[in-house]
Protein backbone atom coordinates (compact mmCIF):
# COMPACT_ATOMS: atom_id res chain seq x y z
CA UNK A 1 0.00 0.00 0.00
CA UNK A 2 1.27 3.43 -0.50
CA UNK A 3 2.43 5.05 2.61
CA UNK A 4 2.79 1.69 4.35
CA UNK A 5 6.90 2.43 6.55
CA UNK A 6 6.11 0.66 8.82
CA UNK A 7 6.52 -3.46 9.40
CA UNK A 8 3.03 -4.79 10.86
CA UNK A 9 2.20 -8.36 9.77
CA UNK A 10 0.27 -11.28 11.71
CA UNK A 11 3.33 -13.11 12.40
CA UNK A 12 1.41 -16.13 13.79
CA UNK A 13 -0.45 -16.84 10.44
CA UNK A 14 3.09 -16.29 8.42
CA UNK A 15 5.17 -18.73 10.67
CA UNK A 16 2.00 -21.00 10.39
CA UNK A 17 2.07 -21.18 6.68
CA UNK A 18 5.89 -21.72 6.90
CA UNK A 19 5.39 -24.62 8.99
CA UNK A 20 2.87 -26.12 7.13
CA UNK A 21 5.52 -25.76 3.85
CA UNK A 22 7.89 -27.43 5.54
CA UNK A 23 5.98 -30.76 6.11
CA UNK A 24 5.17 -30.62 2.43
CA UNK A 25 8.70 -29.93 1.12
CA UNK A 26 10.86 -31.42 2.85
CA UNK A 27 12.48 -32.94 5.99
CA UNK A 28 12.63 -30.26 8.98
CA UNK A 29 15.42 -29.40 10.94
CA UNK A 30 15.43 -28.28 14.46
CA UNK A 31 16.15 -24.96 13.50
CA UNK A 32 13.50 -22.65 14.08
CA UNK A 33 12.15 -19.59 11.97
CA UNK A 34 12.89 -16.62 14.33
CA UNK A 35 11.08 -13.59 14.12
CA UNK A 36 13.76 -11.37 14.12
CA UNK A 37 15.08 -12.53 10.95
CA UNK A 38 11.93 -12.24 9.42
CA UNK A 39 11.51 -8.72 10.52
CA UNK A 40 14.77 -7.55 9.28
CA UNK A 41 14.48 -9.37 5.84
CA UNK A 42 11.22 -8.15 5.12
CA UNK A 43 12.04 -4.60 6.86
CA UNK A 44 14.89 -4.15 3.69
CA UNK A 45 12.52 -5.28 0.95
CA UNK A 46 9.69 -3.04 1.62
CA UNK A 47 11.61 0.08 3.07
CA UNK A 48 11.48 3.46 1.84
CA UNK A 49 14.81 3.19 0.43
CA UNK A 50 14.00 0.44 -2.13
CA UNK A 51 11.42 2.85 -3.55
CA UNK A 52 8.30 0.10 -3.87
CA UNK A 53 10.56 -2.14 -6.08
CA UNK A 54 9.48 -1.60 -9.41
CA UNK A 55 9.07 -3.67 -12.41
CA UNK A 56 12.91 -3.62 -14.11
CA UNK A 57 14.17 -0.73 -12.41
CA UNK A 58 17.52 -1.22 -10.53
CA UNK A 59 15.55 -1.44 -7.19
CA UNK A 60 14.15 -4.57 -8.35
CA UNK A 61 17.29 -6.02 -9.14
CA UNK A 62 18.95 -5.12 -5.72
CA UNK A 63 16.32 -6.74 -4.03
CA UNK A 64 17.22 -10.08 -6.22
CA UNK A 65 21.08 -9.11 -5.55
CA UNK A 66 20.11 -9.12 -1.82
CA UNK A 67 17.96 -12.20 -2.20
CA UNK A 68 21.29 -13.95 -4.28
CA UNK A 69 22.95 -13.17 -1.14
CA UNK A 70 21.39 -14.56 1.51
CA UNK A 71 20.73 -18.17 -0.78
CA UNK A 72 24.68 -17.87 -1.21
CA UNK A 73 24.76 -17.45 3.12
CA UNK A 74 22.42 -20.11 3.47
CA UNK A 75 24.49 -22.92 1.41
CA UNK A 76 22.06 -23.18 -1.46
CA UNK A 77 23.88 -23.76 -5.38
CA UNK A 78 23.54 -20.64 -7.75
CA UNK A 79 21.16 -21.04 -10.29
CA UNK A 80 21.23 -17.61 -12.27
CA UNK A 81 23.35 -16.36 -14.98
CA UNK A 82 27.18 -17.14 -15.54
CA UNK A 83 29.59 -14.44 -15.27
CA UNK A 84 32.36 -13.05 -16.80
CA UNK A 85 34.60 -15.76 -15.09
CA UNK A 86 32.50 -18.53 -16.14
CA UNK A 87 31.00 -19.16 -12.56
CA UNK A 88 27.05 -19.28 -11.81
CA UNK A 89 25.67 -16.38 -10.19
CA UNK A 90 22.18 -16.34 -8.23
CA UNK A 91 20.63 -13.99 -10.03
CA UNK A 92 18.74 -14.59 -13.77
CA UNK A 93 19.05 -11.56 -16.18
CA UNK A 94 15.73 -11.59 -17.94
CA UNK A 95 15.13 -9.04 -20.80
CA UNK A 96 12.36 -6.72 -21.25
CA UNK A 97 10.78 -5.67 -25.07
CA UNK A 98 7.57 -4.26 -24.84
CA UNK A 99 7.35 -4.35 -28.34
CA UNK A 100 6.90 0.01 -28.53
CA UNK A 101 9.90 0.27 -29.43
CA UNK A 102 11.86 -2.65 -30.22
CA UNK A 103 15.43 -1.58 -31.48
CA UNK A 104 15.92 1.07 -29.08
CA UNK A 105 14.73 -0.42 -25.75
CA UNK A 106 17.47 -2.31 -23.55
CA UNK A 107 15.07 -2.98 -20.57
CA UNK A 108 15.48 -6.61 -18.19
CA UNK A 109 14.05 -8.01 -15.34
CA UNK A 110 15.83 -9.85 -12.23
CA UNK A 111 15.17 -13.60 -11.23
CA UNK A 112 17.28 -14.49 -7.73
CA UNK A 113 17.25 -18.69 -7.87
CA UNK A 114 18.64 -20.89 -5.54
CA UNK A 115 19.03 -24.84 -5.70
CA UNK A 116 18.99 -27.51 -2.87
CA UNK A 117 20.04 -30.54 -5.09
CA UNK A 118 18.13 -33.68 -4.02
CA UNK A 119 19.43 -36.79 -3.30
CA UNK A 120 17.36 -38.75 -6.06
CA UNK A 121 17.57 -37.31 -9.77
CA UNK A 122 14.74 -36.77 -11.36
CA UNK A 123 11.86 -34.72 -9.58
CA UNK A 124 11.73 -30.65 -8.56
CA UNK A 125 9.76 -28.78 -6.54
CA UNK A 126 9.41 -24.85 -7.03
CA UNK A 127 9.13 -22.53 -4.10
CA UNK A 128 8.40 -19.09 -5.31
CA UNK A 129 7.51 -15.50 -4.96
CA UNK A 130 7.92 -12.40 -6.72
CA UNK A 131 10.21 -9.44 -6.53
CA UNK A 132 8.86 -6.43 -7.49
CA UNK A 133 5.77 -4.38 -6.68
CA UNK A 134 4.44 -1.04 -7.64
CA UNK A 135 7.45 1.13 -7.47
CA UNK A 136 6.79 5.23 -7.57
CA UNK A 137 3.76 7.28 -8.40
CA UNK A 138 5.33 10.96 -8.24
CA UNK A 139 1.96 12.11 -9.62
CA UNK A 140 0.50 11.65 -6.07
CA UNK A 141 1.27 14.12 -3.01
CA UNK A 142 2.40 13.03 0.25
CA UNK A 143 3.60 9.76 0.48
CA UNK A 144 4.67 8.59 -3.21
CA UNK A 145 5.97 4.81 -2.81
CA UNK A 146 3.76 1.82 -2.80
CA UNK A 147 6.25 -0.05 -0.14
CA UNK A 148 4.35 -3.79 -1.45
CA UNK A 149 5.76 -5.14 2.55
CA UNK A 150 2.52 -7.59 1.75
CA UNK A 151 2.55 -8.13 -2.48
CA UNK A 152 4.90 -9.50 -2.20
CA UNK A 153 7.79 -8.96 0.08
CA UNK A 154 6.40 -11.14 2.31
CA UNK A 155 6.53 -13.95 -0.19
CA UNK A 156 9.84 -13.72 -0.83
CA UNK A 157 10.45 -13.87 2.93
CA UNK A 158 8.82 -17.15 3.07
CA UNK A 159 10.97 -18.51 0.17
CA UNK A 160 14.56 -16.89 2.18
CA UNK A 161 13.01 -18.87 5.62
CA UNK A 162 12.34 -21.98 4.01
CA UNK A 163 15.51 -21.58 1.66
CA UNK A 164 17.49 -20.96 5.39
CA UNK A 165 15.71 -24.01 7.55
CA UNK A 166 15.90 -26.47 4.55
CA UNK A 167 19.58 -25.68 3.76
CA UNK A 168 20.72 -26.49 7.15
CA UNK A 169 18.97 -29.88 7.28
CA UNK A 170 18.98 -33.22 5.55
CA UNK A 171 18.80 -32.85 2.70
CA UNK A 172 15.21 -33.99 0.84
CA UNK A 173 14.80 -36.37 -1.80
CA UNK A 174 13.90 -33.84 -3.83
CA UNK A 175 16.12 -31.31 -5.91
CA UNK A 176 14.48 -27.68 -4.52
CA UNK A 177 14.34 -24.54 -6.49
CA UNK A 178 14.06 -21.40 -4.49
CA UNK A 179 12.89 -18.74 -6.96
CA UNK A 180 11.63 -14.93 -6.42
CA UNK A 181 10.96 -13.78 -10.12
CA UNK A 182 10.89 -10.25 -11.58
CA UNK A 183 8.26 -8.04 -13.34
CA UNK A 184 5.42 -10.26 -11.92
CA UNK A 185 3.02 -6.53 -12.04
CA UNK A 186 4.12 -6.10 -15.75
CA UNK A 187 3.14 -9.44 -17.24
CA UNK A 188 5.06 -12.10 -15.48
CA UNK A 189 8.29 -11.59 -17.16
CA UNK A 190 10.82 -13.38 -14.94
CA UNK A 191 8.22 -16.42 -14.88
CA UNK A 192 7.76 -17.36 -17.87
CA UNK A 193 11.09 -16.73 -19.26
CA UNK A 194 11.80 -19.44 -16.46
CA UNK A 195 9.00 -21.82 -18.07
CA UNK A 196 10.41 -21.05 -21.48
CA UNK A 197 14.17 -22.33 -20.56
CA UNK A 198 13.47 -24.89 -17.39
CA UNK A 199 16.51 -25.80 -15.52
CA UNK A 200 15.04 -29.38 -15.38
CA UNK A 201 12.51 -30.54 -18.49
CA UNK A 202 9.05 -29.04 -17.14
CA UNK A 203 7.42 -32.78 -16.91
CA UNK A 204 10.40 -33.03 -14.00
CA UNK A 205 8.69 -30.05 -12.08
CA UNK A 206 6.29 -31.36 -9.71
CA UNK A 207 5.00 -28.97 -8.13
CA UNK A 208 5.14 -25.62 -7.25
CA UNK A 209 4.30 -23.67 -4.37
CA UNK A 210 3.75 -19.86 -5.02
CA UNK A 211 3.80 -17.25 -1.67
CA UNK A 212 1.92 -14.66 -2.66
CA UNK A 213 0.41 -11.46 -0.19
CA UNK A 214 0.95 -13.46 3.71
Amino acid sequence: ICGYTSVTMNTPRFIFALVVSLFLVGPINAQSIREQDIRAELGFLASDAMQGRGSGTIYERIAAEYIGSQFRQFGLEPGGDTDTDGSRTYVQRVPINSGVVPSAEQRATWNAIGVLRGTQPGEAIMLSAHLDHLGVNESLTGDKIFNGADDDASGCVAVLELARVLAAGKRPRRTIYFICFGSEERGGYGSRAFIANPPVPLPEIVADLTFEML
